[in-house]
């Protein structure tokens, strides 16, 4: 008798040989990290994140994402206006 596979053990057959170009790869990327300092400003915001903090874990996202923006292209400008008030 057969094995039962999951859906997930299904479609990861499937889709196996798929993978990203790298403008899809650069495009996540960017994505991810424009959620991630979205959150980051939504916590300072809310005062969950003080200046200091704030300061410290942008920092850590521009090592690990390899920052590099342009107001108003990928973050909101909003950003722009705490981080000149920050630093």
């Amino acid at each position: 008798m057969g094995e039962i596979k999951s859906t997930l053990d299904l479609v990861m057959e499937k889709t196996k040989h798929l993978s990203l170009s790298d403008e899809e790869k650069q495009n996540q990327k960017k994505i991810e990290s424009q959620k991630r300092i979205n959150g980051l400003l939504q916590k300072y915001q809310d005062q969950v994140l003080s200046m200091e903090q704030l300061h410290t874990e942008y920092n850590l996202l521009k090592k690990e994402f390899k920052l590099f923006f342009v107001i108003g292209k990928y973050l909101p400008t909003s950003f722009y206006h705490i981080m000149y008030v920050l630093f």
